[in-house]
């Protein structure tokens, strides 16, 4: 009998033994999330400080001269940044909203997501006339006009482009 003792001894302990491994590898989990989330705390606060930072530098206020560097590099991103968001912008003959940032056709007059009136373009600025072709729309789509001053209006607006009046 001693050996079946022995034996339910040795299971009855790996059997411990594997409980407490297993618990010890929820308890890593949770404390390696744990640190990764402090981690991600620690980013986001070094970020905040450097856009404190360059705030301060774009604000002419003095700022450490080691980071002025830095600061200014940032400042050709920007400067860069705006190039390729203008040049898409052509590309797609598109304007943004001068309140909201919606994107909107180069010739609409008022936004039609916030209905704000948009300034007049130069004659240089405004897109030339497109011809449409017929064959080339695929998908058969509703035309809706504004019950104010007619004008196509369109899908999914909330305000005409043309007049500004709330699309009923």
């Amino acid at each position: 009998m001693s050996f079946f003792d022995d034996l339910g001894k040795k299971v009855s302990e790996a059997a411990q033994l594997a409980a407490k491994k297993s618990s010890n590898l929820l308890e890593i989990a949770k404390l390696n999330m744990a640190i990764t989330a402090e981690e991600d705390k620690i980013e986001k606060a070094y970020a905040k400080i450097g856009k404190q930072i360059f705030a301060k530098y774009n604000s002419k206020v003095e700022v450490d001269p080691d980071v002025v560097s830095i600061c200014e590099e940032i400042k050709v991103y920007q400067e860069n940044l705006a190039n390729l968001k203008s040049r898409l912008m052509d590309l797609k003959d598109v304007k943004l909203c001068i309140r909201c940032n919606a994107e909107l056709d180069k010739s609409a007059l008022f936004c039609p997501k916030c209905g704000t009136k948009q300034e007049k373009q130069s004659q240089e600025e405004q897109p030339h006339e497109k011809q449409h072709d017929e064959t080339s729309q695929s998908k058969e789509r509703v035309i809706r006009f504004c019950s104010k001053c007619g004008a196509e209006v369109t899908e999914g607006s909330v305000f005409c482009q043309n007049c500004g009046s709330k699309i009923q």
